[in-house]
């Protein structure tokens, strides 16, 4: 997971664990500590200062840190400009140290839906009944190259629904219409936004906080107003005509109209990953990486990641340069190139980009 500049967290260096049906599940869970090819008297040493220390050892030197770069963030800006990879930089005032051993993780301890005395928090990832040997409810990955926040169905559903119920719109619609389930009800709308996103924006969506710990218990919270979890993307019209397969069977045969339209939809997506030690794994993809500043801190002990409200700013200009380069749409950039008036969802100009982790 290093990657090509060696981007990925510091191997953990545990000893090597006998060949058992137990090692052989741990060595799939990418938040256990893997064992190195050591041999054993090396290893059996570490292992005892660690455990007489508390302290942990990394086996392997990544490219950042070998070139003396101890630290680095990732940030995205709108409005066609492009993003920022920092490589060093000062320590920040707080950082989350990693409870993971193959990816940068984070304990995840759920979601709170609007602010203030109406903010509500989800049921699930709550830390309650947590199975031998587990360390937390549930985790998250901030990673930067997944384009939406990727969690389990059941959690989705969950908050999808509770969304609905702080929304006025989709709550008086719920209330005009049990029969649709209100997670559903939520995802119509926002399907529908063409009608009236231009009227009144996304005033009165929720923002959502995410609660994130680090393995020595420092806690942060992470707010992600409406236009940061909501999207919107253009997609052919079509209308449907009804024909007669071999000139017998009536079907309804969609026909496209060479017109787009606009639907919107949460900046979310399914999956079923889940670890032994750190229990089922949310993916924070980009729409946090357009609200906060994400630092990754490689000399650290755990390694650590911060997240900064500091602007994301921009790189300096290349003064050799010939001529600069003319704006480019990013993949997720607003609507037009100016300040709107009204709070909208960023478009997604591209496909989608979803993780690549084996879950499984």
């Amino acid at each position: 997971f290093e990657g090509i500049l060696g981007l990925g967290q510091p191997q953990r260096r545990v000893p090597p664990a006998p060949l058992t049906g137990e090692r052989s599940l741990a060595s799939q869970d990418p938040f256990a500590a893997q064992p190195t090819s050591d041999d054993s008297a090396l290893a059996g040493a570490d292992a005892l200062r660690h455990n007489a220390n508390h302290t942990e050892v990394f086996e392997s030197k990544s490219f950042l840190l070998a070139a003396g770069v101890p630290r680095f963030s990732i940030c995205f800006n709108d409005r066609s400009s492009d993003g920022v990879l920092r490589l060093g930089g000062s320590m920040p005032a707080s950082a989350l140290g990693s409870v993971g051993a193959s990816h940068w993780g984070l304990d995840f301890r759920g979601v709170s839906v609007g602010s203030g005395e109406l903010m509500h928090r989800a049921s699930f990832c709550g830390g309650v009944g947590l199975a031998p040997g587990q360390q937390s409810a549930c985790a998250a990955i901030p990673d930067s190259g997944t384009m939406v926040l990727m969690a389990p169905t059941e959690h989705l559903k969950e908050l999808f629904a509770m969304i609905c119920g702080a929304w006025p719109m989709c709550a008086d619609q719920a209330e005009k219409d049990p029969s649709m389930p209100n997670f559903q009800k939520l995802q119509v709308i926002l399907q529908d936004c063409e009608t009236w996103i231009d009227q009144t924006g996304l005033e009165s969506l929720p923002t959502l906080t995410f609660h994130v710990a680090g393995a020595l218990g420092a806690q942060q919270e992470l707010k992600l107003p409406p236009e940061a979890w909501v999207l919107d993307v253009l997609e052919e019209e079509v209308h449907y005509i009804r024909k007669h397969v071999m000139g017998v069977v009536p079907t309804r045969v969609p026909q496209v109209t060479g017109k787009k339209r606009k639907v919107c939809a949460p900046a979310f997506g399914e999956q079923e990953y889940n670890s032994s030690r750190n229990g089922p794994v949310w993916i924070l993809g980009t729409p946090v990486f357009y609200k906060y500043r994400v630092g990754y801190h490689l000399d650290t002990a755990p390694p650590s990641i911060s997240f900064s409200q500091e602007p994301c700013g921009a790189c300096p200009e290349d003064a050799t340069a010939a001529t600069p380069e003319p704006p480019r749409p990013s993949f997720l950039a607003r609507t037009g190139d100016v300040s709107p008036p009204l709070r909208l969802p960023r478009r997604a100009s591209s496909p989608l980009r979803l993780p690549t982790f084996d879950g499984k």
